[in-house]
């Protein structure tokens, strides 16, 4: 498998980032977010399109998306032959931040402002991409322009990185309303885990607050 050096968990990196994918002037930006209280949760800056959740993997995360992907195996294929969106697997170490993020963005692109045509969004938000995320991943994983880009944001922000072979277990997945769902995007799985109703803003953000504090 191929090698990044991860990307760091930082707003002012993924906001740089966000340029060198596509959009010069993007009309959203990427925050942080202190805690799932709820107070915490009411200076989120709004509106909230999607979230990027960042997690040490552990048995009992691995126990969980394995139980979520097999209960919902049927559920989740309906609701993917309905709804259209952008859900690409991963086949490079430690592009969990990227993924995340092309989650976050191809998803809303419609509300991320004017995207460069043949930039890396313009590309995969395109109707020529196929609907198969295996396919979608191999795309990815092939981009030239994308590889240089998050080289570049990967020697961004503040931690010292280790040789680009050490092991690494926190992971980035993006949540993401889709059709009336939030869903939880994660290039290792095969399929999106869909978690309840997220018709509003305030939905998607108290789903979230009740996922957390579930674990």
């Amino acid at each position: 498998m191929a090698m990044w050096l991860p990307l760091e968990n930082n707003p002012a990196v993924m906001n740089a980032y966000v340029k060198m994918l596509g959009v010069a002037e993007p009309l959203l930006e990427f925050t942080d977010v202190f805690g799932t209280a709820e107070e915490h949760l009411a200076i989120v800056p709004q509106p909230v399109k999607a979230v990027l959740f960042v997690y040490p993997i552990s048995k009992a995360t691995e126990d969980y998306c394995r139980q979520k992907t097999e209960e919902q195996k049927e559920e989740a294929k309906e609701f993917v032959s309905k709804n259209k969106f952008f859900f690409t697997k991963q086949y490079v170490g430690n592009a969990c931040g990227t993924i995340g993020m092309l989650h976050a963005l191809i998803n809303n692109v419609d509300a991320l402002g004017v995207v460069s045509p043949n930039s890396v969004l313009a590309v995969l938000g395109g109707d020529a991409i196929p609907q198969s995320h295996k396919e979608v991943g191999v795309i990815v994983g092939g981009m030239e322009a994308l590889n240089e880009a998050h080289a570049f944001a990967a020697l961004q922000g503040d931690t010292a990185h280790q040789p680009i072979d050490t092991p690494i277990n926190l992971h980035f997945v993006c949540f993401v309303g889709i059709g009336g769902r939030c869903l939880e995007l994660d290039g290792r799985q095969d399929a999106p885990i869909l978690h309840g109703n997220a018709r509003t803003v305030q939905a998607f953000l108290r789903l979230l607050l009740r996922l957390s504090r579930n674990g």
